[in-house]
């Protein structure tokens, strides 16, 4: 297997005139439950061609930034070589991690490290010092998003070395999977609803991801994201009533920080058809809700969130 490097962000691009001569695939990994897509672009359509679930035995995925997720590696490569056996023409994929698998942080540097093992090193110390937790051996992804007097500011992810040295075991069962990129669910997925985005005209917005009992939130301001948040989202049937408590914390500890939520004009939601918006939402938050719709971006018979995760993987 190939080296395994984090995901490219683009938050920035949003072209039309991509075209692939081959098949992509995406594979996705949730705490209970994995999938794949192969994926046709040309220009603005994207077509799935194919997709295939896997239900994963209950625990064995336990997504965690700090220690290792698989429970039982033997059972896993069983459940890989389950969904994998149905495409055996498939030689190289992107894979989709669980949100809380992966670190996130939206760093501010005065200064720029010009070696990229220094940069990564400036990185990590961010992160160990924002979470109150060390990394140790991890792989690093970032995004510069803007420069000013103010600094250089990226965009960062990691993950440890150990957990995604797990999730690797794609090829564990004899598949031989390439994995040619990996990163964050949420972050796929914002990247993939970036066209809904433009028709919108959104520039000042929150992203909010529901999935696998995970909330992921991301303030946009002018189009770059300026704050992330990710924690646990058990299932409840006032999830509405949970969700708008989050949010309210989360934009108060927003403004906290010195910004301003008066520009936020919309709370784009990817999530499943359990949690189409409600009117107490809706009245509560004071945004246009917009319930992203995955067919607004691509074709396919199943829509689920762990299949669209998979989606957004292959066309990143």
């Amino acid at each position: 297997m190939g080296k395994v490097c984090t995901l490219p962000l683009r938050f920035l691009e949003c072209r039309n005139d991509v075209m692939w001569d081959r098949h992509r695939i995406g594979i996705s990994v949730g705490a209970g439950q994995m999938a794949l897509a192969v994926v046709r672009r040309r220009g603005a359509s994207i077509t799935v061609e194919k997709t295939a679930t896997e239900a994963l035995t209950t625990g064995i995925c336990r997504p965690s930034p700090v220690e290792k997720n698989i429970a039982d590696v033997a059972q896993w490569q069983k459940h890989v070589g389950a969904l994998l056996g149905r495409f055996p023409e498939i030689r190289s994929a992107a894979l989709s991690l669980p949100d809380t698998a992966v670190r996130t942080l939206l760093i501010t540097l005065q200064q720029v490290p010009k070696s990229h093992a220094d940069f990564e090193k400036l990185i990590q110390w961010h992160m160990e010092k924002t979470f109150l937790h060390p990394l140790g051996e991890a792989r690093f992804s970032h995004q510069i998003l803007s420069r000013d007097a103010a600094g250089t500011r990226l965009l960062a992810t990691a993950v440890k070395q150990e957990v995604v040295q797990q999730y690797e075991t794609l090829n564990g069962a004899g598949a031989g999977i390439e994995i040619d990129r990996v990163g964050p669910s949420s972050l796929f997925v914002c990247n993939l609803f970036r066209p809904v985005v433009a028709q919108l005209g959104a520039r000042h917005f929150l992203f909010v991801r529901l999935f696998d009992q995970t909330l992921t939130l991301i303030i946009f301001e002018a189009g770059l994201p300026t704050f992330t948040r990710t924690k646990d989202f058990p299932e409840s049937e006032v999830w509405d009533e949970t969700l708008i408590a989050e949010l309210t914390t989360s934009l108060s500890f927003y403004e906290g920080s010195g910004r301003t939520t008066a520009a936020l004009t919309h709370l784009l939601l990817s999530a499943g058809a359990e949690y189409a918006p409600t009117a107490h939402l809706r009245e509560s938050i004071r945004l246009t809700v917009v319930h992203l719709d995955p067919r607004s971006v691509f074709q396919s018979e199943s829509i689920t969130p762990v299949v669209v995760a998979a989606v957004a993987a292959a066309v990143a």
